[in-house]
């Protein structure tokens, strides 16, 4: 994995041709998921503005923080917002930090299980379904049906989300033996025609009216719904903030690139590439 993920991000490092005036062209260091978003709309944002860019992801949102503390790149696309340690290590920038979307995943079941009483779940009892120690939704106070864990693909940021939310961190993951799921129309298909299926889907991809999103309980439970405003809020664990940041306050063509992101064409990429805009987060 480690081998295609570097391969990956050269890739997305030579993804756009390096033929503008170097006054024009912008470099970025970011997040995989975090950098989906801008290189779909790599196109358009040449065409509206002029601007190219480079994006390298090797080394996620610390290492492109890294890169705008010390000047190494102009623009950092984070999955997360720059945290006071990062601040006290480079002093000298005044860091700007801009929210354009958010990336977030739904817990879907098909009716058969929501009709069976199953409206939420504990981030334990997710853990346990993942780890397959639960054969049977009766187990959850379910109906009395056979329970079918999908796994998304490891190369994607959605399972790297969902193994963060179960266990911090992706090197405490275990192996699943559950089969896999690429793209999030094979979800809405595998938990549409099985009725006792659970899996994880990309919040703004298509999602049939039979298919239903489980609340996340709390230890108190507290119930929290996966909403706009409690993804905003931070409230809902399965979710991120795709994060902008740059050294100090945003100018010429770092400006232009910021505010085609924040604008509504900008904004469009984010839904196209599944994942919530501002709008989206403004949302009840």
């Amino acid at each position: 994995m480690r081998l295609k993920q570097i391969t990956a991000s050269l890739l997305a490092a030579i993804a756009i041709p390096v033929h503008a005036r170097a006054d024009e062209l912008i470099s970025i260091r970011g997040a995989q998921v975090a950098a989906e978003p801008v290189n779909a709309a790599a196109e358009q944002i040449k065409k509206d503005t002029g601007l190219e860019f480079r994006i390298v992801t090797e080394s996620g949102s610390s290492g492109a923080i890294a890169a705008i503390g010390e000047d190494i790149a102009e623009v950092a696309l984070l999955s997360r917002k720059i945290v006071p340690q990062e601040h006290a290590a480079w002093p000298d920038k005044v860091f700007h930090e801009s929210r354009f979307g958010a990336q977030a995943l739904l817990i879907v079941v098909p009716p058969q299980v929501w009709d069976g009483g199953v409206h939420s779940l504990t981030k334990d009892q997710f853990r346990d379904i993942y780890e397959g120690r639960v054969p049977n939704w009766k187990a959850l106070g379910g109906p009395d049906r056979k329970l079918v864990f999908y796994n998304r693909d490891v190369r994607t940021s959605s399972w790297e989300m969902l193994m963060f939310f179960l266990y911090g961190d992706i090197r405490k993951a275990p192996p699943s033996g559950a089969e896999i799921l690429v793209e999030p129309s094979d979800v809405t298909s595998a938990v549409e025609f099985n009725g006792g299926s659970i899996s994880v889907l990309e919040f703004a991809a298509p999602r049939p009216a039979a298919i239903h999103a489980l609340g996340i309980r709390l230890a108190d439970g507290t119930v929290i719904e996966p909403t706009g405003k409690n993804i905003a809020a931070g409230k809902y664990e399965l979710a991120r903030p795709l994060v902008i940041a740059t050294p100090r306050k945003p100018a010429g063509k770092v400006r232009r690139f910021v505010e085609f992101m924040l604008g509504p064409e900008g904004q469009s990429f984010l839904k196209k590439t599944g994942h919530l805009s501002n709008a989206d987060l403004a949302e009840k």
